[in-house]
């Protein structure tokens, strides 16, 4: 899983010195001074994404059906390339760098397929399968590198991303940065998975919103109540306010989790007792996301969406459900290897939704596109259900659509 020697990113990393030593350089970017001088470049990913929402209108004032899964992906890469070099790679507005959506699942493949099997890198067996998308990687690959070469020859200051954090960021305890090699994996990272995880908290968000029409209609109310204009909605105590806009994307990840995959851990010296059963040094264990976000002794009737479980009441029973269903929620992992940037994706996912539900109206489209994301009755493996959005995990998660049409609330 390390795509170069020495190449080690907050992900790959097992040494726990040098791990912690990243998250401490890396940190520094995402802190909130650093998230707060990057908001207009999301804003402005943003409004591309929204401009592209009413294109091609029919007579009755309705778009064209558009696959969610595509244009939100193009929108989350952009704010990536902008957020990692200071340049957005144009996903949204050129054909030039749209190679990026199968290059990233190719990489996620092959991620999650070591993640699962790492044995497989030792039989050789992994040459057969790493075959399929390696153009693609590769390429992934190299303008990566290019860009981190044109960013490190501009001055640290030129742009507000994060190589103005971490250029010359140090570890406060230990005094070391970065070198090249490591700020190249640690892009590589980020692009892939800040670019996936966001596009499918937002996509699974509008899936279910367009299958609970009364959740949609809810949410719309509480964003028209708290903002006088789209332009309005940014980060601050209003957006914060929105705690039902909250819900619905916390809803959206409990049953569609963008990463649903058990994420393992070794077993150290000492030993580990769980639930009375003894687990010896050296064994790996986890559990899966998605079957603990279907527990329905936490999660009672977990395969409706349902925002509201997420709303305290002050009803003293429904406080301590609640607890528990906090507790077990952990849509970005949990410890030293969880997510560095959940207030990223957060809000992003959180502006484009109430910017979008704020401009347009969207209802699904008619025929077989109605269908594209849904499971279907009668299938296998978990995957009847109509009303969940199907993904296909590769550590992070593939899926396609849902399709929607938007109609516009106001001129833009």
């Amino acid at each position: 899983m390390v795509p170069a020697p020495g190449a080690y990113n907050t992900h790959t990393c097992i040494d726990k010195d040098l791990h912690r030593h990243k998250r401490r350089v890396m940190g520094q970017a995402f802190s909130e001074r650093a998230l707060r001088a990057f908001e207009p470049k999301i804003l402005e990913e943003a409004n591309i994404f929204l401009h592209q929402l009413h294109q091609n209108v029919g007579s009755d004032g309705w778009s064209q059906p558009l696959n969610m899964s595509q244009i939100v992906r193009h929108m989350t890469i952009d704010v990536l390339g902008e957020f990692a070099f200071g340049r957005s790679f144009e996903l949204q507005t050129q054909e030039k760098n749209r190679f990026l959506l199968n290059a990233i699942n190719a990489a996620s493949r092959v991620s999650g397929m070591y993640a699962q099997y790492p044995r497989l890198k030792s039989s050789g067996l992994d040459r057969i399968i790493k075959q399929r998308g390696a153009w693609t990687r590769e390429k992934f690959g190299n303008l990566m590198l290019e860009l981190v070469k044109q960013r490190i020859s501009e001055k640290e200051d030129a742009r507000h991303d994060l190589f103005s954090f971490i250029i010359n960021a140090k570890d406060p305890e230990t005094g070391k940065g970065f070198e090249l090699n490591e700020i190249w994996a640690e892009s590589r990272l980020l692009i892939i998975a800040g670019s996936d995880t966001t596009s499918t908290a937002i996509c699974a968000t509008l899936f279910y919103l367009s299958r609970y029409p009364d959740c949609k209609s809810k949410l719309t109310e509480e964003i028209e109540s708290n903002f006088t204009s789209a332009e309005e909605i940014r980060t601050g105590p209003q957006l914060s306010s929105c705690h039902y806009l909250r819900a619905c994307i916390d809803e959206a990840m409990r049953m569609s989790p963008p990463v649903g995959t058990a994420l393992w851990r070794e077993v150290c010296k000492s030993g580990l007792t769980i639930d009375g059963t003894y687990i010896p040094p050296g064994v790996d264990v986890g559990s899966s996301l998605y079957s603990i976000h279907h527990l329905e002794s936490i999660f009672p009737d977990s395969w409706t969406y349902n925002p509201e479980r997420w709303l305290g009441t002050g009803d003293s029973s429904e406080e301590n459900e609640l607890a528990s269903q906090r507790k077990a929620f952990n849509p970005f992992s949990l410890g030293t290897r969880k997510c560095i940037a959940p207030t990223m994706a957060y809000t992003e996912a959180s502006i484009a939704l109430a910017r979008m539900l704020w401009l347009f109206d969207f209802r699904r489209p008619d025929g077989e596109l109605d269908r594209i994301g849904e499971g279907v009755p009668g299938d296998v493996n978990g995957r009847h259900r109509p009303k969940e959005f199907q993904l296909r995990e590769h550590l992070t998660s593939t899926h396609e659509g849902p399709y929607l049409k938007f109609r516009c609330r106001i001129r833009i």
